[in-house]
């Protein structure tokens, strides 16, 4: 897994090899540990200092330079999302007063939203967490599960659309609104993806989505 390194002169790398109870290394291993989301990750430190950021962030659609800034520190654009997150990461070096989690919403696009959870990261040496662990949960990415799912049964982006309406309890009727699509185009995909699935009712499909995405 690539992962970028914030620090960039070798004597803040020698001077903060600890990153305060946190040594570099675990803070890599602990981002590797997370690949498994497929989602964006960001470390940094009680300053909103970047410390670690893994490539999924690139990868998300709907960031931008308008929502968000990646240089040196992070910063969200927006001032509702900016003083929440700096509220959440005052408390960090507050005994007692840490909170467990902060979740900020970047609303990137018309219908399109990214959830932001932020977690405070203490190390066993300290009382006090001092840096802050922020996973980007991109709706319009596809999870590692489905992503699974859709090759298994060479399941198309269109369909998998369906098959996600479905889940969240769309009817046909509903998803041809929401979607702009037609009563045939939804039909036929449906019958698609029962032929593709061997399955041969919606509640059948749905019990079989249900293996791969929540087992």
């Amino acid at each position: 897994m690539k992962i970028i390194k914030r620090n960039s002169s070798h004597d803040r790398r020698k001077q903060d090899r600890r990153l305060g109870g946190h040594t570099l290394e675990s803070l890599s291993a602990l981002l590797s540990s997370l690949d498994f989301l497929s989602e964006g990750v960001i470390i940094v430190d009680c300053t909103g200092k970047i410390i670690l950021i893994n490539q999924y962030i690139k990868s998300i659609q709907g960031i931008s330079s308008n929502e968000i800034k990646l240089n040196e520190s992070l910063i969200f654009i927006k001032k509702e999302v900016h003083y929440a997150f700096n509220q959440f990461l005052s408390t960090l070096t507050e005994p007692n007063k840490t909170n467990n989690r902060c979740d900020l919403i970047l609303n990137t696009q018309p219908q399109a939203s990214i959830a932001i959870s932020c977690f405070p990261l203490k190390s066993s040496e300290k009382e006090v967490a001092d840096k802050c662990l922020l996973v980007f949960h991109d709706p319009q990415q596809k999870n590692t599960k489905w992503n699974y799912f859709s090759e298994h049964y060479n399941i198309t982006r269109i369909e998998i659309r369906l098959c996600k309406a479905l889940v969240n309890g769309y009817t046909l009727a509903k998803y041809n609104e929401e979607y702009h699509v037609s009563k045939n185009t939804s039909r036929s995909q449906l019958s698609s993806i029962f032929n593709k699935t061997d399955t041969h009712s919606q509640p059948e499909l749905l019990q079989l989505i249900s293996r791969f995405t929540y087992s």
